[in-house]
């Protein structure tokens, strides 16, 4: 039984490095046509705006900060710019998808965005 607990948490801790490995790339997010630039730096995951159809989303500017693997997930902050404020987010990568959840008090909001594949 010890071994089979083991085995499964092992499995666990691939997968999380492994949703970290697929991260990086470009992202085109659900609305607006803005593509976002994940890249590593240091021990966190940060996030840019390289192209975007919404005003507000200059080239450069910083959407995704402090995205780390805490306890196993993938945790950090997303910038909504209509609001002009930063959100805590949960961050599950699946193969070329990758869902956001912002959670507000009894409020959550899940957003998908798609890997870019040029």
């Amino acid at each position: 039984m010890r071994h089979f607990l083991v085995a499964i948490l092992l499995s666990l801790f691939g997968l999380s490095l492994s949703s970290q490995d697929n991260l990086s790339g470009t992202w085109k997010t659900d609305k607006d046509n803005t593509l976002v630039k994940i890249e590593k730096q240091n021990d966190i995951f940060i996030g840019k705006a390289i192209s975007s159809d919404d005003k507000n989303i200059k080239p450069g500017t910083l959407m995704i900060k402090n995205l780390k693997l805490k306890n196993g997930k993938l945790e950090g902050e997303i910038y909504v710019p209509n609001r002009e404020q930063w959100f805590d987010g949960s961050f599950q990568v699946q193969n070329d998808k990758m869902k956001i959840t912002v959670t507000l008090a009894f409020i959550s909001k899940t957003v998908v965005w798609t890997k870019d594949k040029k």
